[in-house]
């Protein structure tokens, strides 16, 4: 039977109960082809009037036990389907009941993710734990903990979180969102160490899988993340370096190199969440992303030998791209951003080593490749883009190091024009306040982030090589 056909019939069997269900399980299960036609529907035909006086079908009660549980169930599955399309759910009230528990849970993420805070928090208040299995108690709690940390809230908020990741060990990414809390709050410390705990706990033994229709359904709404310790790691590696904890950085950074193995690939997931992206640790970047980190680590502790070990035969000018770059998509951005971030490291690393003229042709090679990079600005926006910028800090550390080299070589003309070609460049970089970041280039947001100060530091001369 053809799709359009089914429809025609949806529209004249609407009002059997049976049909709905089938109808409105085939809109959970296939949102994309089923969600819309099915919801948009005859839905004057939705009253709680004329399902009692309807005979359904044997089978259906003996699923659900009776009647009144066929009228909730066809709620829960309506709302469940609305919330796959991203479409307002309209507050009723509903039974505190196994079906009515996962209805009002599903309204109050459908707020969550609208931002009407207090309101996701009123219909949770009103859940009763009674009728709810332990792991769906774990998701009242979370969401309930991210809805006071948007309010302002925060130590109540720690206080659910906590709470959720006790109650069951599926709730173990609500330690993330404890590290933002503690983030919000000034306490590095502390948040270093939830997130550190995160990726020690996430080695332990996950739990068994639950067959039931709480799961069943919610599982069409979250798909836990597959590599939750990697990202956790990855997000780690990154803090830590932001808050100069260097040596610590290179450890999990080098960790997580030997667990990944080599793809530049960019695979962005778009699994279904009950949170919202920023709610959820960063995605992994590709492992070029991940080498480039590893060695600013290392390059940032004096350990120019490691560094340069990590970069040997990866990175080339050739792919440092041209005058498209500022046109390009995210992922070719950051392609040109990685690579050309690899090259002026590996050239470091050799000047740092003594191999002087290895570094020079580098340098040399670099500014040549760098010809397009143009200042701050430029581009067209208003605000500049993070990306942006560090490129031009490239370009500004490449004239910086070239007006080093040939100051040592006696080359007083170079040296001059190389001082001058980097004041400039300097004078721009300086006169930027706040940095705009740019949400485009998600999921490797937080990398151009990390590679951005990386550069502001040591152009800045923050970089000691002292251990931290």
């Amino acid at each position: 039977m053809e799709f359009s056909e089914l429809i025609n019939l949806l529209k004249l069997e609407w009002k059997c109960g049976a049909a709905q269900v089938l109808f409105l399980l085939c809109a959970n299960l296939m949102p994309d082809d089923w969600g819309q036609p099915v919801l948009q529907a005859d839905v004057s035909a939705w009253t709680w009037e004329w399902l009692p006086n309807v005979a359904p079908p044997p089978w259906l009660l003996d699923v659900l036990g009776s009647s009144e549980d066929l009228i909730e169930f066809i709620t829960l599955l309506r709302v469940s389907a609305l919330l796959l399309q991203g479409a307002p759910i309209s507050q009723k009230e509903w039974k505190d009941s196994y079906l009515g528990t996962l209805t009002r849970f599903l309204c109050a993420v459908s707020q969550y993710q609208q931002g009407d805070y207090s309101r996701s928090l009123d219909t949770l208040h009103n859940i009763s734990y009674i009728a709810c299995e332990r792991r769906m108690q774990a998701w009242v709690l979370h969401l309930g903990g991210l809805g006071l940390a948007n309010l302002g809230k925060p130590h109540t908020a720690l206080m659910k979180l906590q709470d959720a990741v006790e109650r069951s060990p599926a709730s173990l990414p609500a330690l993330y969102n404890i590290a933002q809390v503690f983030q919000s709050l000034g306490e590095q410390r502390a948040e270093l160490e939830v997130l550190d705990l995160l990726v020690k706990s996430g080695r332990g033994k996950p739990e068994g899988p639950q067959v039931s229709l709480h799961f069943s359904l919610l599982a069409l709404h979250h798909t836990p993340p597959g590599n939750l310790i990697s990202r956790a790691q990855y997000y780690l590696s990154c803090r830590l370096f932001q808050e100069k904890k260097y040596l610590e950085a290179a450890e999990n950074l080098k960790s997580l190199l030997d667990e990944k193995a080599p793809d530049n690939r960019y695979h962005i997931p778009t699994p279904r969440s009950l949170l919202r992206p920023k709610d959820t640790l960063p995605t992994l970047p590709t492992y070029s992303v991940l080498l480039v980190l590893a060695a600013m680590a290392h390059m940032s502790i004096a350990s120019h030998q490691h560094a340069l070990r990590i970069l040997s035969h990866q990175f080339t000018t050739k792919a440092i791209g041209g005058s498209t770059f500022y046109h390009d998509c995210p992922e070719d951005r950051m392609k040109v951003v990685v690579s050309a971030a690899g090259q002026v490291l590996h050239a470091q690393a050799l000047k740092a080593l003594g191999q002087e003229t290895e570094a020079f042709k580098e340098f040399i090679r670099l500014e040549q490749a760098l010809w397009w990079v143009r200042g701050v600005g430029d581009s067209g926006g208003d605000s500049p883009e993070k990306w942006e910028t560090v490129m031009l800090q490239i370009k500004t550390l490449v004239y910086k190091i070239l007006s080093e080299i040939h100051k040592v070589r006696g080359s007083s003309q170079n040296y001059h024009h190389y001082t001058r070609l980097a004041k400039q460049c300097l004078d721009v970089l300086h006169k930027l306040q706040d940095i705009v970041s740019g949400q485009d280039l998600c999921p490797d947001q937080l990398a151009v982030d990390v590679i951005y100060e990386y550069f502001k530091n040591f152009l800045d001369g923050d970089l000691t090589g002292k251990i931290k």
